[in-house]
């Protein structure tokens, strides 16, 4: 049934690119492992050495976050974390399981999901590499840290065609219950926070998580009905299921002509007309089928250029020697050149791009593409350099163009205009600062602790009254920096409050390690990471 080939197409292109991802970080973090500056460096650390190679070792991974659009990255020896480039990291249990699953499985690995509230909220994948030092079990491990959604979500988000209902997801089972793992349409903040219990069997997420992957109808989180597709992603415990509402899909089903997969199918049929074509007793039946056919596949390949005219994104494609032969509308408004001007020139005379941070050039993104053989984002910190010699700060990937052999024929690029998000983010950047700072200059002890019971931040106050440093504290769980203190009226209070978000005031004494006694006013309140705390030392 060609509708559900549609449904089905949209789901397996974007699982492919997910996996795409994860092959490809695994590879470029592999590779960059194998680096001799850090076995060097580790090595000299094991020893003492003054000579440690810090300052190479720093650039080289300061470079890789701009270059692969990592948020952090690690280096960890012997249960230790001897290197970070942000120097925030600590050492939780997210991370000292993933290092086993590194050892069990001896080769690069990649984490689960981890949801971060505090300084921001956001969700983590992490990436690991083992690097061996001087025998096979004494290893070192470097790990790269990114930002789930800003890399995936784009993927899941799009949409080959206008749909108001059409959404693609991720989701996973958590204990007895289904969990979102990625942003819904018509469900504000749904990562790790929108949960349904397993016996709600209506649910697509529900019916994939049970064993029901391919195509099948159901009822969404909206109560709508719907026909979905659902698969597993390898090597993870995360699914994911594309929706659309029956009734825009029936509706809409002419749109849904504009795939690819339909303009094959069309070469299919014409070309199997012309083999046809012999039997003389058929002609006028062949010919007719032939026009419509034609007919058919004009309208569809119309019904294309007028979605990719109507995207938000530019869309350039080149042939094999990155010379461009089309460019859609909002390419031709960004870049200033028009598609009659730019057709047949090379990809790097028309998309002119250069680094933000550095000013420099950047390679041509069409040779990067057919460098790598896979979907590549490109370089972070992009701007482009219009016709006129305006500058504008783009974000943009590239992808090969295969034909029916799976061979390589061209490069398309599909970039957008960043510089309002360039703004929102600078002015929440600004915001939280100003947060921060009002924190930090409190006159009263400030503490937020995660719904996990992890101290997220401290101010210098908090610090002092808890009498240990910020290393000591953040990331790990308050039993384990106050041992017995889960025992205590306090601790029992701050569950209530974390349960039941609600606000308490109320004094309360604190003995330390070395028996002396603190006595504070406590002022609990539930914030989106967890809780807040305000403690006045009154001793």
């Amino acid at each position: 049934d060609y509708k559900s080939e549609v449904i089905e197409s949209i789901t397996k292109l974007k699982l492919s690119l997910i996996d795409n991802f994860l092959t490809s970080e695994l590879t470029n973090l592999e590779d960059e492992g194998s680096h001799p500056v850090y076995k060097r460096f580790i090595t000299e650390y094991s020893r003492k050495q003054k000579t440690a190679n810090f300052d190479d070792v720093k650039k080289i991974l300061s470079d890789d976050i701009v270059k692969f659009n990592a948020e952090d990255y690690l280096i960890i020896y012997k249960d230790t974390i001897i290197f970070s480039v942000s120097q925030k990291a600590s050492l939780n249990q997210f991370l000292i399981s993933l290092i086993e699953k590194c050892k069990e499985l001896k080769k690069p690995a990649f984490s689960d999901l981890e949801k971060q509230y505090f300084p921001s909220s956001a969700i983590y994948i992490y990436f690991i590499t083992p690097i061996k030092i001087n025998s096979e079990n004494d290893l070192a491990f470097l790990i790269s840290k990114k930002d789930f959604q800003k890399l995936i979500q784009p993927i899941l988000s799009f949409k080959p065609f206008h749909s108001n209902t059409l959404e693609s997801f991720l989701v996973r089972i958590n204990y007895d219950s289904v969990e979102y793992l990625s942003n819904l349409d018509y469900y504000s903040n749904a990562p790790f926070r929108l949960k349904f219990p397993l016996t709600m069997e209506e649910l697509p997420a529900v019916k994939a998580l049970k064993g029901q992957t391919g195509l099948f109808e159901a009822t969404n989180y909206r109560g709508k009905a719907v026909l979905s597709y659902a698969q597993q992603i390898d090597n993870t415990n995360w699914f994911i299921i594309t929706n659309i509402d029956k009734d825009e899909f029936l509706r809409e089903y002419n749109q849904l002509t504009i795939l690819f997969y339909v303009l094959f199918f069309f070469l299919i049929v014409v070309g199997f007309v012309f083999v046809n074509a012999s039997y003389r007793a058929k002609e006028q039946k062949i010919y007719k089928e032939m026009y419509e056919v034609e007919k058919n596949l004009k309208q569809s390949i119309e019904k294309f250029k007028i979605t990719v005219e109507s995207l938000s994104e530019g869309v350039i494609t080149t042939d094999i020697e990155g010379n461009i032969d089309y460019m859609n509308r909002m390419a031709e408004n960004l870049t200033g050149w028009t598609l009659r001007e730019a057709k047949g020139r090379k990809l790097e005379e028309v998309y002119r791009i250069k680094n933000e941070l550095t000013g420099q050039p950047e390679l041509n993104p069409a040779q990067k593409v057919l460098k790598y053989g896979y979907v590549k984002g490109l370089a972070n910190h992009t701007i482009l350099i219009t016709k006129k010699g305006n500058e504008i700060a783009v974000a943009d990937t590239g992808a090969p163009l295969y034909d029916n052999n799976g061979e390589i024929v061209g490069v398309v690029i599909v970039f957008e205009d960043e510089t309002e998000r360039r703004i929102y983010e600078k002015l929440m950047i600004e915001s939280e600062a100003r947060f921060r700072n009002t924190l930090d200059n409190l006159i009263e002890g400030c503490q937020i602790i995660s719904y996990d019971w992890r101290y997220l931040y401290l101010n210098k106050v908090a610090l002092r009254q808890i009498k240990k440093s910020k290393e000591e504290l953040i990331g790990q769980q308050v039993w384990d920096c106050n041992p017995g203190v889960e025992r205590t009226q306090l601790f029992s209070t701050l569950v209530k409050c974390m349960n039941e978000r609600t606000v308490e005031t109320f004094e309360s004494e604190f003995q330390y390690p070395d028996g002396s006694i603190g006595y504070f006013i406590v002022t609990v309140q539930p914030v989106e990471e967890g809780i807040l705390i305000l403690t006045k030392d009154i001793t």
